[in-house]
């Protein structure tokens, strides 16, 4: 007798809540399914954090009293301005995307 398939994680466009929930249902899995299983949410968790980082990004760089230029951002996450200047206009592209 086999267990009921239940749903992976697939899909990128997850929230961090959804993943924490992905998570735990894990724990459920035969141990296969559920190496099979973090695997795929491994992909899914960059994509989400990435997707968290640009908007950070982006709030950091237009929000607020004194918002922080993509040199000041680069400088103080230790990152090339290049990386920060892309990751901020991809962010943006997003937000216009969904208006």
């Amino acid at each position: 007798m086999t267990t009921p398939q239940r749903r992976r994680p697939s899909k990128a466009d997850r929230t961090l809540e959804q993943l924490i929930q992905d998570l735990t249902a894990l724990r459920g899995f035969d141990p296969v399914e559920r190496a099979r299983a973090a695997k795929e949410l491994i992909e899914v968790t960059k994509a989400v954090l990435s997707h968290e980082r640009r908007h950070a990004l982006l709030e950091a760089n237009t929000t607020g009293p004194e918002p922080i230029g993509a040199s000041e951002l680069a400088r103080r996450l230790g990152v090339a301005r290049s990386r920060v200047t892309d990751a901020i206009a991809l962010a943006r592209a997003e937000v216009a995307g969904k208006a």
